[in-house]
């Protein structure tokens, strides 16, 4: 989806709201004549597994890989690493490989909602929160082939990673001797039929600074709470020229000299969207409801100019009596603060010659201006490492200056670059058709990051591919997967692995 298209592109589903049917799961799955995956992906919604909760999801993991016939390896932070049948010394596994954990996002703020499925003109759905699909569907595929008796013989190695959607812990953390294999399929891609074969380089920047507060002393001040919600949030590997982030917006409108701040916050990772955000100022009690007036203009215009990308886009605004004893930013600091956060380059930055592709881009994906602190999350993502570079460079420029202090990237990810010619890629386009009555592949760079490119530089000549069925909208509630292309995804990996060399 957000990626280089080499070939023929897969068709854009277009999705439509249509009418709702809660479902029994089981009874669907059967009718629906899928295959093992579904139900396995039923059991582990059932495990909390957010990034940096993965203890209960490895057990669970550990238990299953055992009891089909695995050795298992649980690594400190969680991660597994499962083999059966396969010769070390010969380096002859076939590598299957996703991630155990999942972006935990709910429309009513509580990451913790039980999910609870159903399907929508044939799209699995979790109620208003993040599905897991991503890479839920990546591990239940994995526990299908370690159950299926076709590949029972086969030299098989499972690799199960941890905290894959923040820090990559799981990846970071793995040696070139976890590694028993010459093949590596990363089940973490979101189109059928098509093969991801590179991904770009990421780089965050995470702060946490103190900043100076003073205690407001004259009762000529109004307090005025701006509250943007609906925003449509999702992945930010998927921005484009409609990008909208409420936090900017907020940025922006804050940046009046006449206003003193008392904070702005709103998002909480780094590669998710903002889909709210709140902020608080002062303004002069004279001119409180002049302002008031400007600022409901001002809003009205901002959702007008997004609300069909953002069809739940909404804002409100109080003005009230000024708090006894409330603080706000000292002037000085906040507007610096304020200039660097609006000059740091936000959402898309540029596209490939097609105009279609995506090349560089960056989210500010969490902001937390109140009571004396700043914190502050923001994730950079480009396919050329010239422009990579630049960002990164310009981003620890701004914030450095914003607060006198040296900022640089707190988490780096380099850039999967593809190559041509693996006999992997080979067997895997060959593979699509015979299961597919005739279709051909297509092979993408994406603009999402994946562990492949952690992985590339620990063992450099391991050949990789990604692959997975259809699914939209990952890292946001409208997060779907489309049930008819998990049998055929399923199917495409049993014969990859079939034709794949077992020597």
């Amino acid at each position: 989806m957000f990626a280089i298209m080499h070939h023929n592109p897969p068709a854009i589903v277009n999705y439509q709201q249509q009418n709702t049917s809660q479902v029994s799961l089981k009874g669907n799955f059967a009718l629906l004549k899928t295959n093992e995956i579904l139900l396995n992906f039923e059991e582990i919604s059932k495990i909390d597994r957010e990034s940096g909760n993965c203890q209960e999801i490895s057990e669970y993991l550990k238990v299953r890989f055992q009891k089909a016939g695995f050795t298992v390896k649980q690594n400190p932070d969680g991660t597994i690493c499962a083999y059966r049948g396969l010769n070390k010394a010969r380096n002859n596994a076939i590598i299957l490989q996703s991630h155990m954990d999942m972006v935990a996002e709910s429309a009513d703020g509580n990451p913790k909602k039980p999910i609870k499925m159903h399907l929508k003109d044939g799209w699995l759905y979790a109620n208003d929160r993040t599905l897991g699909a991503d890479d839920g569907i990546g591990v239940s595929a994995m526990l299908a082939v370690a159950e299926d008796a076709r590949f029972k013989n086969y030299p098989l190695e499972m690799i199960v990673t941890t905290d894959e959607e923040t820090t990559m812990k799981g990846a970071n953390a793995l040696s070139k001797k976890d590694f028993y294999g010459k093949y590596l399929i990363n089940i973490d891609s979101e189109s059928l039929g098509v093969i991801t074969k590179g991904c770009a380089g990421i780089l965050e920047f995470e702060v946490n600074e103190k900043i100076k507060m003073l205690p407001l002393k004259s009762d000529d001040f109004a307090k005025i709470t701006v509250n943007i919600t609906g925003g449509k949030g999702g992945h930010s590997a998927s921005v484009s020229e409609s990008y909208f982030n409420p936090l900017k917006v907020l940025i922006v409108l804050t940046k009046d000299k006449d206003f003193k701040l008392i904070s702005i916050t709103g998002g909480e990772k780094f590669n998710i969207v903002p889909m709210q955000a709140k902020c608080e100022i002062l303004v002069p009690k004279p001119k409180s409801q002049e302002i008031k007036i400007s600022l409901e203009k001002y809003l009205k215009g901002i959702r007008g100019k997004n609300l069909i990308e953002n069809p739940n886009l909404n804002y409100s605004i109080l003005l009230e009596n000024t708090p006894t004893g409330i603080e706000y930013v000292e002037p000085g600091i906040k507007n610096k603060l304020l200039a660097s956060l609006d000059e740091i380059p936000i959402g898309l930055l540029s596209k490939f010659e097609d105009n279609v592709s995506i090349k560089t881009s960056q989210n500010l994906g969490a902001l937390r201006i109140a009571n004396g602190e700043v914190h502050a999350k923001i994730m950079g993502r480009s396919l050329d490492s010239k422009e990579g570079d630049e960002l990164r460079n310009k981003t620890a420029k701004l914030l450095s200056e914003a607060f006198d202090k040296q900022i640089s990237t707190s988490c780096t990810i380099p850039i999967w670059e593809a190559k041509e010619g693996s006999l992997l890629e080979d067997t895997a386009t060959k593979a699509y058709p015979k299961v597919s009555n005739g279709q051909k592949t297509s092979t993408i760079i994406e603009t999402g990051g994946l562990e492949t490119a952690i992985f590339t530089q620990k063992k450099p000549n391991l050949q990789q591919i990604s692959i997975g069925p259809t699914i939209e909208d990952p890292h946001s509630v409208q997060e779907r997967v489309k049930v008819d292309t998990i049998g055929p995804f399923y199917n495409w990996l049993s014969k990859i692995l079939e034709m794949l060399p077992k020597d």
